[in-house]
């Protein structure tokens, strides 16, 4: 047996030992052994989608502390708001 790895098992495998970083105030992430587990109560970190300018998603990872300013905080609509005739 091989134990070579494909690029997106080791690309897969990087992305759990690298920490995320939350996008509000730079704060590194926990030491985990997957991002799973940052989404977990004893973490309490946040993954967000948003829409990006260019029409898709990105995703944005935020710590306790910015997530609970991020839901108090209104958004703006992303649709225009209906024309009055």
């Amino acid at each position: 047996m091989s134990s070579t790895l494909t690029a997106e098992e080791a690309a897969s495998d990087l992305e759990d030992k690298l920490p995320w970083v939350c996008v509000d105030c730079g704060a590194p992430s926990p030491k985990t052994r997957s991002a799973h587990n940052l989404i977990s109560s004893e973490h309490g970190w946040r993954l967000s989608r948003v829409p990006d300018i260019m029409g898709g998603h990105r995703f944005e990872w935020r710590c306790p502390a910015c997530w609970a300013e991020f839901k108090r905080t209104p958004k703006p609509s992303v649709k225009p708001p209906p024309r009055k005739a």
